[in-house]
C-alpha cells in the first residue's frame, strides 16, 4: 500500500521536567534534553496531522500529571484524532 510520505506509527516521550539520579550533579539540575517545553505537544500533533496515516498510532508517553493529561486530551479533540 502505498501511504504517500505517510507514517504508520509515531511514538514520542514527553519530557518529565525531572531531575535524572546520578547523572544530575545537583538533585536541582534539569538536564536540557528532559525540560518540558510547553509548545512540544503542539510540535507533535503538528506533524502527526502532517505526517500520519488515517489508520495510524500516536503512541505518547508523558508523566502522570493531570495538566499534561488534559492538554493532550484537548488537542485529541482539535486536531480530529
Amino acid at each position: 500500500m502505498n501511504l504517500g510520505g505517510k507514517v504508520q506509527l509515531v511514538i514520542v516521550d514527553v519530557h518529565g521536567n525531572l531531575h535524572v539520579p546520578f547523572v544530575s550533579r545537583n538533585p536541582n539540575d534539569i538536564h536540557v534534553w528532559n525540560q518540558k517545553v510547553d509548545e512540544y505537544i503542539t510540535i507533535i500533533f503538528d506533524f502527526a496531522k502532517k505526517k500520519l496515516a488515517s489508520n495510524g498510532v500516536v503512541l505518547l508517553f508523558h508523566p502522570d500529571d493531570l495538566k499534561v493529561f488534559k492538554e493532550v486530551k484537548s488537542y485529541l479533540k482539535s486536531y480530529g484524532f
